[in-house]
């Protein structure tokens, strides 16, 4: 359920110094919609951006899953960077119109509608989408596809990859398991993917830990026409030779500094479409920039999230080969709303509880499978603008 008409009836602020002995703000929050309250301000003085942002990320899909907006205190760089309903400003703080600002490239109803429409085309033709990937994600990459209603085959053996491409509508490389066999068999598939002009979407899992996962990342990425290059900000900020975010194994560590500039700056050096995950998710192809700010806490917990939105991101560039731009927010799109319908208890009809990462994990298929066109409609948070 997304955010319903602003309801003044019963308002909540917060006040974490108020809360009882072993209570939880969350909670708190949680037990306040449950009794009545029909709209939240987050209200606190006493955090640092860091904390804030958090505690509004954890806020939202419980909120939304109430139809219960949620405001933000004075902070609009809070509020834009979490895609919260709203912010509150006082009479001393500031200008009403310079708040309205940024209202001017946000939400973008037109890209979620065509994520929408994309969305319809994979359930209507079942894509088949070839992916080279890695040990770990092959069974979660695999099931993603399935539940999105997108068809997957993994082949990497040189002597069948090049026929495979043939007859898929797009190729997924994954860069995490560099075993010798698997480098050459991306090769050979990509060189037929590239001659058909079949969208190529290209993960290079930690390209900043080792020289050979670089040299192998740009390989692909120079070679050959790759449509699509998604990374998290630790790997994407490595290909494109920016300092910020380093990699520790194959998880991003730390902030990546200008990350618009990085995806934006990167797509026009090498033709492609960028995604950046993270907080909040980052899309460019040079010229337009879209961030996508649905995302559950528990994404970052769980093994080959990354990968599964590599493997949807083929899936969605499979019927999108017009406009990979589109693609590539489109599974983000789905990722993060599914992801927060399964950590709000909405992942289907008979939902699972969930009480970790564990539990989310089964809970995310299970949301990816229900997702809808009228879900995204009404709880995607997406900025959008021309560069």
């Amino acid at each position: 359920m997304g955010p319903a008409a602003f309801d003044l009836s019963l308002y909540l602020v917060t006040d974490s110094t108020l809360l009882p002995p072993g209570v939880s703000l969350i909670s708190q929050v949680e037990a306040a919609i449950r009794g009545g309250v029909t709209i939240v301000q987050l209200r606190e003085k006493k955090i640092d951006t860091r904390e804030f942002v958090t505690l509004a990320q954890s806020l939202i899909p419980i909120c939304r899953s109430h139809g219960v907006p949620l405001l933000i205190n004075d902070r609009l760089d809070v509020a834009l960077a979490t895609g919260a309903d709203g912010v509150h400003v006082g009479q001393s703080d500031m200008p009403v119109r310079i708040v309205r600002v940024p209202a001017d490239v946000k939400p973008n109803v037109d890209i979620v509608d065509k994520v929408i429409v994309a969305l319809k085309l994979i359930r209507e033709r079942t894509p088949l989408v070839h992916n080279i990937t890695n040990f770990v994600a092959m069974n979660d990459s695999a099931n993603i596809l399935l539940h999105i209603g997108g068809s997957p085959i993994m082949a990497h053996d040189t002597n069948e990859a090049a026929a495979i491409v043939s007859f898929c509508g797009a190729l997924v490389l994954n860069i995490g398991t560099l075993y010798p066999p698997f480098i050459e068999g991306m090769k050979v598939a990509a060189a037929k993917a590239s001659t058909l002009s079949t969208p190529i979407v290209l993960d290079p899992v930690g390209v900043g830990a080792t020289s050979h996962r670089m040299q192998t990342a740009l390989t692909l990425l120079n070679d050959y026409k790759v449509t699509i290059l998604r990374g998290n900000g630790g790997e994407i900020a490595a290909i494109a030779g920016q300092q910020g975010a380093q990699s520790r194994g194959v998880d991003s560590v730390g902030a990546v500094e200008s990350p618009e500039k990085i995806v934006q700056g990167l797509a026009k050096q090498k033709g492609v479409v960028v995604a950046m995950t993270g907080k909040p998710d980052y899309v460019s192809d040079g010229r337009r920039l879209a961030r996508v700010h649905n995302k559950s806490r528990y994404l970052p917990m769980i093994t080959a999230s990354g990968c599964m939105v590599a493997a949807l991101t083929g899936a969605f560039a499979a019927v999108c080969k017009d406009d990979p731009f589109v693609a590539a927010v489109g599974a983000l799109v789905a990722m993060g709303v599914a992801s927060e319908m399964a950590e709000s208890g909405h992942s289907g009809p008979h939902p699972l509880k969930v009480n970790g990462p564990g539990t989310f994990r089964i809970a995310l298929f299970d949301a990816i499978s229900h997702l809808d066109g009228d879900t995204i409609k009404r709880t995607a948070r997406v900025d959008f603008e021309i560069l």
